[in-house]
């Protein structure tokens, strides 16, 4: 009995395999950044020395491509740090981008559509980015 008891122990210990735990892959939404949300004309109230701020709308496609990208990289705690706001009609458009540069209030400051990514550095507007080709590439 006492062989049998010793048999069966030694072959669960034996055929026991390990299995590799599966974890799901978060999917990152702009649903999870509202904390990270600041308005336009806030642009320049941020707290951060250096941060970026991404304009963009849940119904823009483009916006959507890079949906996942952005806010993995803001909930990451990636520096710098960036905020999020939220398209409207009352952002000015332009189309010389390059001209805002070197901005320090949002009255200097328009752009092209979204998504476009605005890089912020001593209270002054160190970078302009449109298009999620552009922001994508910045970001990785």
């Amino acid at each position: 009995m006492r062989k049998g008891f010793v048999f069966l122990c030694a072959t669960l210990l034996l055929s026991c395999q390990t299995q590799e735990i599966s974890i799901p892959s978060m999917k990152y939404t702009y649903d999870a950044i509202d904390s990270l949300l600041i308005s336009w004309k806030g642009l320049f109230d941020v707290k951060d020395a250096h941060y970026y701020a991404l304009i963009f709308s849940k119904s823009c496609h483009h916006c959507l491509a890079i949906e996942e990208a952005v806010v993995r990289y803001a909930l990451s705690e990636s520096v710098p740090e960036m905020y999020f706001i939220q398209a409207t009609p009352y952002i000015p458009k332009g189309k010389d981008i390059s001209s805002t540069l070197g901005a320090t209030t949002v009255d200097e400051i328009f752009i092209l559509g979204w998504p476009t990514l605005l890089e912020i550095e001593e209270d002054t507007l160190i970078g302009h980015l449109a298009g999620e080709k552009a922001i994508l590439k910045k970001l990785t």
